[in-house]
């Protein structure tokens, strides 16, 4: 099954997204896995700081990547040599 480049794409988002989400699941249950888990814990304040490490990139099915940015990820600065 050969899968288009936007498609690959966007598979590699979810996956990325999934990762981020469980490696901030472990972290946040490595220090209470002897006390036991807190009912309704707000991990509110962990969803903040998300957006300062990773940012916020829509990819769409139609493979259309948002203005300034290259496949790459990263902003096009026109100074590649």
């Amino acid at each position: 099954l050969q899968l288009s480049l936007s498609d690959q794409l966007y598979r590699q988002s979810k996956i990325d997204e999934e990762n981020r989400r469980l490696k901030k699941k472990s972290k946040s249950d490595g220090g209470s896995s002897k006390k036991g888990k807190k009912k309704g814990l707000n991990t509110t304040n962990v969803d903040d700081n998300e957006e300062d490490l990773y940012p916020v990139i829509k990819v769409t099915r139609g493979g259309e990547l948002p203005e300034g940015v290259t496949e790459s990820g990263n902003e096009d600065n026109d100074n590649d040599e």
